[in-house]
């Protein structure tokens, strides 16, 4: 679950590289970045999200070590993204996405 009650973040993907940032009080903002790929099989397609390292919570409840891995493309349509992935601890973890 989130950690606070406004969870939005900007995701930039760019070039297989990734930024992620969140407001981190009035006046500041903390940015994270890292790495892309894209994987598309005969019958399912991924977001690899890789090299991300840091130490707090993103604005929706995420570590580091929870976007870090393969994540299931479950929708791409109409300007909606939706990923799915199952974490560290076996709980499904998803991430919806609205382009801007």
């Amino acid at each position: 679950y989130s950690n606070n009650s406004d969870s939005r973040e900007t995701w930039t993907f760019s070039q297989g590289g990734i930024s992620i940032t969140w407001p981190k009080n009035a006046t500041e903002d903390t940015t994270v970045t890292g790495t892309y790929t894209m994987d598309a099989r005969f019958a399912k397609a991924y977001v690899n999200i890789g090299n991300l390292n840091f130490t707090q919570f993103t604005n929706s409840g995420f570590t580091s070590a929870d976007l870090n891995r393969a994540w299931t493309i479950v929708e791409l349509n109409n300007g909606i993204l939706y990923l799915s992935a199952t974490d560290n601890r076996g709980a499904i973890r998803s991430i919806e996405f609205l382009e801007q």
